[in-house]
């Protein structure tokens, strides 16, 4: 029988890997398994890991994976080649998966490990840590579901120092932001391609401005039209930035659109705000290209809710949970229709992840994985 846990590890392309467990609820056997989601072939042998408590794994990089006992003590690691199933490493380590020293975390596709009030540390082939970079250890983003974007490769921290608010950008391939000296970056948002930073001198002689960056650190513009404020969420799909309006740019800083409403996500060339009806769960929508706005949709989650589209005007999404029961229901944005609905009862196991290009589905008994294609 299954035990509840969070299944899916991450993926690289189309190779997806899960933790699975077998035997009784009481004392469960814990399994990595890898499966290509394109023809549901397993990409190696499931490779035994520990019994009792489930281990937490982790992508660390594209060849690699990473996986490390819960004991506050004595703890395991296991690092497995991802395209083999090779156990390349099982031994002790020092990383942890408690908010505490060395507490594992995903950016992008890598492990990192964070320890607050010192900072960031890089893990090594044999779960050891490497590089290292000094902070708060208080690291955004993680691992992010729902993204129609690859996983940013960069992330940031608080600087270290009482009632500190400046931000320590970096990246698990190496770049050093074009900054003069005597500026600090205190907001940054992450998006493909680059990220927009918000800056200030530290004798705080001038007022904040954006600057847009490329990937490699290089310093693409200044925004300097009066705009100061960036979305809440660490990473979106293109550069948007708040003044008494939302603007879009390109990664070059021309002005796309604007909106009134905050954004919630990019869909394609479809630009999803809110539209502050919290009683329909409604959702404003504009095409990117010519700013002309679209049908208001509703009673649909497009945040947290969001699974991916079809690459048209379809969007799938969920609504509940496992304890109050599941829907999936996907959403035409040309006419607001609901096109199909999956439900499952409380109590269900059942899940479903957008990978890759694919839809995959854990079953209602949690010991299955499907695709999932539009009804013909």
């Amino acid at each position: 029988m299954p035990v509840r846990s969070h299944p899916f590890i991450g993926n690289i392309d189309e190779r997806a890997f899960f933790l699975a467990s077998s035997g009784e609820p009481s004392a469960p056997q814990w399994w990595l398994a890898g499966v290509n989601v394109e023809t549901g072939a397993p990409l190696f042998p499931a490779i035994p890991l520990n019994p009792g408590d489930n281990p937490d794994c982790f992508l660390n990089g594209p060849d690699a994976l990473l996986c490390i006992t819960t004991e506050i003590e004595n703890r395991t690691a296991w690092v497995i080649d991802s395209h083999s199933g090779a156990i390349t490493y099982t031994g002790p380590t020092d990383l942890n998966i408690r908010p505490s020293d060395l507490n594992v975390q995903q950016v992008g596709i890598y492990a990192v490990a964070e320890s607050v009030d010192e900072g960031v540390y890089g893990v090594g082939s044999r779960a050891e840590t490497t590089w290292f970079v000094p902070g708060a250890g208080d690291m955004s983003p993680l691992y992010v579901l729902g993204l129609d974007i690859a996983q940013p490769p960069m992330a940031y921290q608080t600087v270290l120092g009482f009632n500190a608010f400046d931000r320590t950008l970096f990246s698990v391939v190496v770049i050093e932001p074009e900054m003069r000296d005597n500026f600090e970056m205190i907001n940054i948002l992450l998006y493909p391609g680059g990220f927009a930073a918000e800056v200030r001198p530290r004798d705080y002689s001038s007022a904040p401005q954006v600057r847009l960056y490329d990937a490699a650190g290089r310093r693409m513009s200044d925004i300097d039209f009066g705009i100061s404020g960036m979305p809440s969420q660490p990473v979106f799909d293109m550069p948007a930035l708040h003044d008494e309006t939302w603007r879009y740019l390109t990664p070059h800083g021309e002005l796309i659109a604007e909106t009134a409403e905050p954004p919630v996500r990019l869909v394609g060339s479809r630009l999803i705000v809110d539209a502050n009806e919290f009683s329909t769960r409604s959702w404003d929508q504009y095409d990117i290209h010519t700013g002309a706005k679209g049908k208001r949709c509703g009673n649909l989650d497009m945040d947290s809710g969001y699974i991916g589209y079809d690459g048209t005007s379809i969007a799938v999404t969920s609504d509940g949970n496992g304890t109050i029961g599941l829907d999936t229901e996907a959403t035409d944005f040309d006419t607001c229709e609901r096109l199909w609905t999956i439900s499952s009862p409380p109590g269900s196991f059942r899940y479903v992840w957008r990978i890759n290009t694919t839809l995959v589905q854990l079953s209602d008994d949690g010991t299955e994985l499907m695709s999932l294609v539009a009804p013909s």
